[in-house]
């Protein structure tokens, strides 16, 4: 059998849990009623109860949420022209150094390979 402070903690969850959803409180569960007496939870409940009753769901206008969601896809369009911009940058910056590495490997493969020919005429 669950100890008297892991009921309370369990009932204490499914009242938050019931809060923030939006439904109705736990009226009618059985633990709750058992508890409903008990001095901290009782008076927990009963605030939950009419902080229940009090909340009412809102929710904003259709007109407000197509606007809204103009708002912010415009608002974000410079974003992506900028991303595509800073793209090409670092496409043509690899490039440019990809560029320059394959010249220095040839320039060093050219003067390796002269200063071996070099090295057999010498000897040869």
């Amino acid at each position: 059998m669950p100890t008297k402070r892991r009921m309370l903690s369990e009932i204490t969850n499914a009242y938050a849990n019931h809060l923030t959803s939006g439904t109705s409180a736990l009226s009618g569960n059985v633990e709750r009623d058992a508890f409903a007496n008990d001095q901290v939870l009782g008076g927990l409940i009963r605030l939950s109860d009419q902080i229940a009753e009090l909340l009412v769901p809102v929710a904003p206008a259709p007109e407000f949420v197509h606007r809204l969601g103009t708002r912010l896809t415009a608002a974000a369009a410079p974003c992506e022209i900028r991303i595509g911009h800073q793209s090409r940058q670092r496409f043509w910056l690899g490039a440019l150094l990809s560029g320059s590495l394959v010249s220095a490997t040839g320039f060093v493969l050219v003067w390796v390979l002269l200063r071996g020919r070099r090295a057999t005429m010498l000897a040869g």
